[in-house]
Formats: structure tokens, C-alpha cells, sequence
């Protein structure tokens, strides 16, 4: 189960939080929202990124594991016989 982002869940507080803020201070109601709105959207674009950047650096490291293995013939051998017979299984 993914757990919440604690800058994304700051992001989307701080957004609402400047909401509220102008909604109170008296400026019109749409303005207060479409900016909360917009701070939502970019902590949401900023959280999506940092995202990618972990997902790009879990396949590179992936990619780079899957290269060593297969230069390394006899851990490549142990490893096709263990795939091997766990699918005889």
C-alpha cells in the first residue's frame, strides 16, 4: 500500500490553507480558489517528477544488475538453473 507524501500532503495543506486566507481576507471567492487550485496542480506536477526520478533510477539500477549477471557466467548459470527448476516445480 503506498503511503502518502509528506511534501505532497504540505503542498495540498499550504494550498488550501492560502484558499481560505483570501477567502477571508475578502477577495473574490474564484480568485482564492483558482489560485488553491493552481497550488494544488503544481505540488501535485512536483510530486509526479520526483516520482519519475525514483522510478528512472529503480529501472536503471535494474538494467545495470540484469548487465553484471549476465558478464558473470557463473552466477548467470546458477541463476538459469535455479529459474529452471523452480519452473519444473
Amino acid at each position: 500500500m503506498p503511503t502518502l507524501d509528506p511534501i505532497l500532503v504540505a503542498g495540498i495543506i499550504a494550498s488550501i490553507g492560502i484558499s481560505v486566507l483570501l477567502v477571508l481576507l475578502g477577495i473574490d471567492r474564484a480568485q482564492g480558489l483558482i489560485i488553491g487550485l493552481l497550488g494544488t496542480i503544481l505540488t501535485l506536477i512536483v510530486d509526479l517528477v520526483a516520482r519519475l526520478r525514483d522510478t528512472e533510477a529503480h529501472i536503471l539500477d535494474t538494467v545495470s544488475l540484469g548487465l553484471r549477471i549476465a558478464r558473470d557466467e557463473w552466477l548467470f548459470d546458477i541463476i538459469e538453473q535455479i529459474v529452471t527448476d523452480s519452473c519444473t516445480v
